[in-house]
């Protein structure tokens, strides 16, 4: 499963639904992970951060554009002859990431781009066809909340339910980072019986991360997304109201709800997500 840009209590929250009333939670989770994924097919790319090699093909022996954000690199490797080798190893000391900047931008963005320094004792192979492999993090955000809620015991590396003090602070649709593994929050207490309000059902190993052993008293993060989760929230109001033949959206001034194309995006969160568009063509 991979990143939803909202969750379950916000939505909630947003349509004034009361806590005890689930019965709509099923299309909710449906509405929230369909549309995380037409704002993903629209921008070009995932929002949240996922752990992935990734294949290029350098246009240019000095410089590499990507179709995609990238937050880090865990390794860069050129394959010369075309073989699928990938036999040569660029070190951090050979190349800059562009925008060189980006990271101290507020909030921080990603890279979108990368140029062999003067220095280096090797650069890329130029239209080489995937002469370019990068491991490294993607996406446009790693920002994480420090959650309320802790470890209560100790979880092996597959466990799909944790027990978790302050369970009620997780919600589903959220993704969590328990040490370095990411989890998707599939149950919580928000849709829990009483008995089980220690408890939170996660799916494991998400986002290129590898299920491991947790201790207890582990802290837990919560991803964020800014202004893309209130893109998110917004259009999972307007296709919740619209699928309940509800004149208005959400009552936040969003107007009176009309149908969209199937897949498209309201124009006011094409326009809130405008800025994150792809500055780049690969």
């Amino acid at each position: 499963m991979t990143h939803q840009y909202t969750n379950l209590r916000d939505i909630a929250d947003a349509l004034q639904l009361a806590a005890s009333a689930t019965g709509d939670h099923d299309q909710l989770r449906l509405t929230m992970e369909t549309d995380s994924r037409v704002i993903d097919e629209w921008l070009g790319y995932e929002v949240g951060p996922r752990d992935t090699t990734r294949y290029f093909t350098a246009v240019e022996s000095m410089q590499l554009r990507l179709d995609r954000p990238l937050l880090s690199i865990t390794a860069l490797r050129t394959d010369s002859s075309g073989n699928g080798s990938y036999g040569t190893t660029m070190s951090t000391a050979h190349f800059y990431l562009t925008p060189y900047n980006a990271p101290t931008e507020s909030p921080p963005q990603p890279f979108w781009g990368i140029e062999v320094r003067a220095t280096a004792t090797s650069v890329f192979p130029a239209k080489t066809r995937r002469g370019v492999e990068i491991a490294g993090r993607w996406g446009v955000y790693d920002q994480r909340d420090t959650s309320t809620a802790v470890l209560s015991t100790d979880a092996n590396a597959t466990t799909p339910t944790l027990e978790v003090t302050g369970a009620s602070s997780l919600y589903p649709g959220q993704t969590i980072r328990v040490g370095t593994e990411d989890m998707f929050v599939v149950r919580s207490p928000v849709t829990a019986t009483a008995a089980h309000t220690s408890q939170v059902t996660v799916q494991r190993a998400q986002n290129g991360t590898t299920g491991s052993t947790h201790s207890s008293a582990t802290g837990i993060g919560v991803y964020t997304y800014p202004i893309v989760d209130r893109a998110c929230l917004f259009q999972v109001q307007h296709d919740f109201k619209f699928s309940k033949a509800d004149p208005v959206a959400g009552g936040g001034g969003f107007g009176p709800i009309q149908p969209l194309p199937e897949g498209n995006l309201h124009p006011a969160v094409r326009q809130m997500l405008r800025g994150f568009r792809s500055p780049v063509v690969a």
